[in-house]
């Protein structure tokens, strides 16, 4: 079977992404597994994928808070960054070993699970999720000059994103990390910005982000019912045709 359309690809993960402000924090990964059934993709496949993927965003969050001013910020300034960016090339080479190995001894045949994307597609998956950590920065660096909040460099909204960020996505039960991820960036970046204008300045943040998402959702929603790609989604009988 030919692997799904770019296109409906897009518009499947735009439109399940809108789950995540739903309670649990896992609804758009239930959604996109199951909107993208209908294109035949086996189960096996889409989990790995999930799984990657959250693992993936991990890494490149862990990246961005180490590259960023960590010394700054409040309950990570302690901590060497030089001791977590060797601990996180230490994950990524054997991640990389462990791949390689699994391929040569033909594990996921064994299981029947699809083989994983080699190593560079793995990495540039990662560049381009460490390149949304520094997009989700610089909207925080824009909004901060709209608001009239000042901030000594990039790297302090950097660091004190990526790791709320993550505080957010792993805490399982809040929609889209709502509350987590607010009181983390406050608890980091207080320090440096003010807990006031920290506050201020990451409720803003998830307004407009959450505009964002509102029209994501709405492009994916259209690009699929123009494709007809929703038509199974729910199935209603039409009264009409009853006896």
């Amino acid at each position: 079977r030919k692997p799904p359309r770019a296109r409906e690809t897009i518009a499947t993960y735009a439109a399940s992404q809108y789950g995540k402000y739903l309670p649990g924090n896992i609804a758009h990964y239930a959604l996109r597994h199951a909107w993208s059934r209908r294109a035949g993709i086996p189960h096996a496949a889409l989990g790995l994928a999930a799984m990657l993927e959250a693992a993936l965003l991990l890494v490149a969050a862990l990246a961005a808070s180490l590259l960023g001013d960590t010394e700054r910020l409040r309950v990570v300034s302690t901590l060497d960054p030089r001791l977590g960016i060797a601990l996180l090339v230490v994950i990524l080479v054997g991640l990389s070993i462990a791949l390689r190995f699994a391929r040569r001894m033909h594990v996921f045949e064994r299981w029947q699970m699809p083989p994983p994307p080699h190593v560079r597609v793995l990495a540039a998956c990662a560049a381009i999720y460490f390149s949304f950590m520094i997009a989700s920065a610089a909207l925080l660096a824009l909004l901060a000059h709209a608001l009239g909040i000042g901030f000594d460099s990039f790297a302090i909204l950097l660091a004190a994103n990526a790791a709320s960020w993550a505080a957010g996505f792993i805490v399982v039960g809040s929609p889209g990390g709502l509350g987590v991820r607010e009181v983390a960036f406050v608890a980091l970046a207080g320090g440096a910005l003010g807990e006031s204008r920290a506050l201020l300045l990451i409720g803003v943040f998830r307004v407009v982000t959450f505009l964002g998402d509102t029209l994501f959702f709405a492009a994916g929603s259209l690009a699929l019912r123009g494709a007809g790609a929703a038509r199974e989604d729910v199935s209603i009988p039409d009264s009409r045709s009853a006896p």
